[in-house]
């Protein structure tokens, strides 16, 4: 036993290793960003009925476009004032991610409502350009459709 333990003093020690890791890329709540919507343009697909009824919602359906780091829609944003609905159609940029060079078409629903009666105007808010990077500035585009509301 003697001998085991003067050989085991002999034996180098197991060396000891202190392993860091850094996550490379923006802190998480920079990871995304919400960014307006790309719009085909002023003639951009937009589906809503004719006739709606007072105080009963209905949904309109927009197409807009995305790809490249934009690959999910973000809640849009409405305000409603008399017989006037202003509609900002979002998307989510993942930021420092890998980006593919394609184009997907997505479709955004809104739910809206008028409570006065008459011929109400909505107006959809996009981009017409790609926001794919963080400096590209947005090249708004507003397009109004008529719904008549009974």
């Amino acid at each position: 036993r003697r001998l085991e333990r003067r050989l085991a003093a002999l034996r180098p020690r197991l060396p000891c290793f202190l392993v860091a890791v850094e996550v490379v890329g923006p802190p998480p709540e920079k990871a995304v960003a919400r960014v307006p919507a790309r719009l085909g343009s002023d003639t951009t697909r937009i589906i809503l009925p004719d006739t709606v009824r007072r105080g009963s919602e209905f949904t309109m359906t927009v197409w807009t476009f995305g790809g490249g780091c934009i690959r999910e829609l973000a809640p849009s944003a409405v305000s409603v004032h008399g017989l006037y609905a202003r509609v900002t159609l979002y998307h989510v940029r993942r930021q420092g991610a890998i980006c593919l060079g394609d184009l997907i078409e997505f479709r955004q629903t809104v739910p809206l409502r008028f409570d006065e009666s008459g011929v109400a105007t909505i107006a959809v808010r996009g981009v017409r350009n790609g926001l794919d990077f963080g400096d590209t500035k947005p090249q708004w585009v507003v397009v109004e459709r008529h719904v008549v509301v009974r």
